[in-house]
């Protein structure tokens, strides 16, 4: 699955470059709040493009236990050919992926910091866009140290947990573009 994922970023890397002469992009960077692991949890996410396709994001937010943060990069397909309002993009982060909720014992409650992959849509209802939708799917991976945590809350402190971490998660954001 991981090679799988990577293969169809490096697929994607290479069109993004040939597109790239095409034409401009006018956004140089955008923020905007939301919710998601690329938000922090639920939060804010700043954009900067280093080319019309190849940005660097952050976002700081708050994530059920504690704050969450995220950097990463993205990567997205514009087409300007038809001036479609529907941008695919691709990312890959570091930071804040998964969280421990103990009820009735938040000694225990703690976060976790890991990659995460993803993918999803930007989207704007018009074509003088001031800003945008972006609705994305995302996959954490969890870490060892998630797997210990939660062992040792079984064993040592007989917590039992009702669910276990998703294998997906969502991102829905408004963002409004800074030129």
């Amino acid at each position: 699955m991981k090679i799988k994922l990577i293969y169809l970023l490096l697929v994607l890397i290479l069109q993004l470059n040939i597109n790239a002469q095409k034409t401009q992009r006018n956004e140089i960077a955008s923020i905007g709040l939301g919710i998601g692991l690329d938000h922090g949890g639920l939060g804010v996410n700043f954009t900067t493009y280093l080319t019309k396709n190849i940005g660097l994001f952050g976002g700081f937010g708050y994530v059920v236990v504690n704050i969450g943060f995220n950097a990463g990069v993205k990567l997205r397909h514009i087409v300007y050919e038809k001036p479609g309002n529907i941008s695919p993009y691709a990312i890959v982060m570091y930071g804040t992926n998964s969280v421990v909720q103990i009820t009735n014992a938040p000694e225990y409650n703690k976060t976790f910091s890991g990659l995460t992959f993803g993918g999803g849509i930007d989207f704007s209802f018009n074509r003088r866009k001031i800003g945008y939708w972006s609705f994305g799917l995302l996959f954490p991976q969890k870490s060892q140290k998630f797997d210990q945590y939660v062992s040792l809350l079984k064993t040592r402190h007989n917590v039992r947990f009702t669910s276990s971490a998703p294998p997906v998660g969502i991102s829905i954001g408004y963002k409004i573009i800074l030129k």
